[in-house]
């Protein structure tokens, strides 16, 4: 993730990892199947990239759909342009292998 502003951002915001359900390319709380998500707490710099990681789960609608993360879904931070908080990414699906499935 990047931040494309020109200050830092120190308050924390969350990173919300969701199925664009409705296929409009944009978060829409009740209707898109919301995955996981993330606080982020650290300062990030102006012009600065950080990694954010989430522990994800739940159903897709198919194999290898894309998933979105949605920066600061809370939308806490004050931004020129709110339009760039959406990055997008294939899911990629590793099956289980049959010793590791308990009964």
């Amino acid at each position: 993730m990047a931040n494309l502003g020109a200050g830092d951002v120190r308050q924390p915001f969350r990173v919300t990892f969701f199925e664009d359900r409705n296929g409009n390319n944009t978060f829409d709380a009740g209707t898109d199947n919301v995955l996981g998500s993330a606080m982020v707490t650290d300062p990030v710099v102006a012009e600065g990239r950080i990694t954010v990681s989430a522990n994800l789960s739940g159903y897709v609608l198919f194999t290898n759909n894309r998933i979105w993360a949605y920066a600061d879904s809370g939308q806490v931070i004050d931004e020129a342009d709110e339009t760039n908080n959406l990055g997008v990414r294939l899911s990629e699906f590793i099956p289980l292998r049959a010793s590791s499935i308990r009964s």
